[in-house]
């Protein structure tokens, strides 16, 4: 059985999409749905929080096992994979925040075999509040390698690459309460509440 209703996040790095999703949690209650990746956790993060935070060889027995949604290369260090946990009932609805192609593959078998309904939320910032947001997070890394990061994100910055979501916001600014309420208003509808 599936959730009726799965909000599902996306954006490139340092968009602020986990933010947004923590804020569609908390005050729409819906059930956080927790990603797999193969990268070490930042400072604050905890395990089965943020992410499920595995190696490379657990990582691998989850895909032998067949237990993914949908998974893929995020970094030449880096995978993520979305497990079956997605498909799992919740009465309230839940958020899960994931690539573009994860979030547009769960969609098609959500309304194709699970039965469930899907809200497609793309989340957006300008390159300099991303690599503002990047370097906050990870105080101990390079410009450098901030840089970087942004280059080789697999998640393109251009609000014309998500046409296929249902809505796209930017967040903008030091104050990010506008992006939550547009996001919570948009969401919200969504679940008819």
């Amino acid at each position: 059985m599936t959730d009726t209703h799965l909000v599902v996040v996306s954006g490139s790095r340092g968009a602020g999409k986990d933010s947004i999703a923590t804020a569609l949690a908390v005050q729409l209650h819906l059930r956080r749905i927790v990603a797999y990746t193969t990268r070490a956790p930042r400072h604050g993060e905890q395990d089965g929080r943020e992410y499920h935070f595995v190696s490379d060889s657990e990582f691998e027995k989850l895909v032998r096992d067949n237990r993914f949604v949908w998974f893929g290369q995020v970094s030449p260090a880096q995978r993520h994979g979305v497990s079956e946990d997605v498909f799992k009932t919740s009465s309230g609805g839940s958020v899960l925040v994931t690539m573009p192609p994860a979030a547009l593959a769960i969609r098609k078998r959500m309304g194709a075999t699970e039965g469930g309904m899907t809200f497609l939320l793309a989340v957006f910032a300008s390159r300099a509040e991303r690599y503002q947001r990047i370097r906050k997070r990870q105080p101990d890394i390079s410009d450098l390698a901030v840089q970087r990061l942004m280059q080789e994100d697999p998640v393109s910055p251009r609000i014309g690459d998500f046409r296929d979501f249902d809505a796209r916001i930017l967040n903008s600014g030091t104050n990010p309460k506008p992006a939550y309420q547009r996001a919570i208003k948009l969401v919200r509808r969504f679940l008819q509440r």
